[in-house]
């Protein structure tokens, strides 16, 4: 993830399926929170190491995004 990069693969992939997913009224928080954190390690704005060997704090993301 080179920094200053406009798109990224995930906008390409997951963020597509989010997109699609909204068109359709459909909910797709494990592609939403996967584009949002990967968009955030890539603008520095989160840190990655919080989730390197913790796949806990990665399903609490997404439980939390469901909740919404």
């Amino acid at each position: 993830m080179e920094a200053g990069r406009r798109r990224l693969e995930i906008d390409y992939l997951n963020g597509a399926v989010v997109r699609y997913g909204d068109t359709l009224g459909l909910p797709t928080p494990v592609n939403a929170v996967l584009t949002e954190l990967v968009r955030g390690i890539a603008a520095g704005t989160v840190d990655r190491d919080q989730y390197c060997h913790a796949p806990e704090r990665l399903v609490a993301a997404v439980r939390a995004r469901c909740e919404r």
